[in-house]
């Protein structure tokens, strides 16, 4: 025969609701051992008025009965927060200027990336703190975390940076670049691009591929397209 169902039951719960055959009856065991017998009208439908709320986690089970028969097997519901009951996915990490002091607008790219990768249930509210911990606040006032560190990173020098183009070195083989045209190479990428900070370092591959190091160790690379011909 049908199972009975239970609805999902929020923590504070006064009232257990569920479904079941009409005309049968549902025989529910709350926490307390406590066995209550309730009759599922002509809709499916039953419930069950509780004399004290349910606390997070505790359990309610029920079976169906007729003519003093069991005859189905028992279901359960705990009682659970919005939090309990709500998956959250980390967001892509926003790249921030000051880890310790979001902008308002770094905030803000927080709190919408979180919103669009999340399914939060109507009322749900989302505070990003100074440092991008996100704090998910429930309709029923459950909460969840999000730790900054797989929120937010700092924003590095190759992420601000665009290279200019050099002016193009002429080689003899572009798979295997002499010492001198590395050389050269390395020379035009400084004269296309005058404001890269001190400490930055040039490396050019034999292929012509430059990786431009600055000094916090982020990197870009400028393409071989981009820095010698034949």
């Amino acid at each position: 025969a049908d199972m009975p169902s239970i609805d999902k039951i929020g923590v504070g719960a006064t009232k257990v609701t569920g479904t079941g055959v009409a005309g049968a009856a549902v025989r529910v065991t709350l926490p307390d051992g406590t066995k209550r017998t309730v009759p599922v009208d002509s809709n499916g439908k039953w419930e069950l008025t509780l004399k004290k709320p349910l606390n997070h986690e505790e359990e309610v089970t029920a079976f169906q009965i007729e003519n003093e028969k069991k005859f189905s097997w028992s279901t359960s519901e705990r009682a659970k927060t919005d939090a309990d009951r709500t998956q959250i996915y980390y967001p892509e990490v926003t790249k921030v200027e000051n880890p310790d002091q979001l902008s308002q607008e770094e905030k803000e790219h927080v709190k919408t990336v979180v919103e669009t990768n999340n399914t939060l249930l109507p009322g749900t509210t989302i505070d990003v703190a100074d440092n991008g911990d996100v704090t998910i606040t429930y309709p029923d006032n459950s909460v969840s975390t999000l730790s900054k560190e797989n929120i937010i990173e700092k924003r590095t020098t190759a992420d601000k940076t665009t290279p200019n183009k050099p002016e193009k070195t002429v080689v003899t083989d572009a798979d295997q670049l002499t010492r001198d045209e590395k050389d050269q190479v390395a020379i035009e990428i400084g004269k296309a691009n005058p404001d890269l900070p001190a400490g930055t370092s040039v490396r050019v591959a034999d292929n012509g591929d430059v990786t431009i190091t600055y000094p916090d160790g982020s990197e870009n690379v400028v393409e071989k397209e981009d820095t010698v011909t034949k």
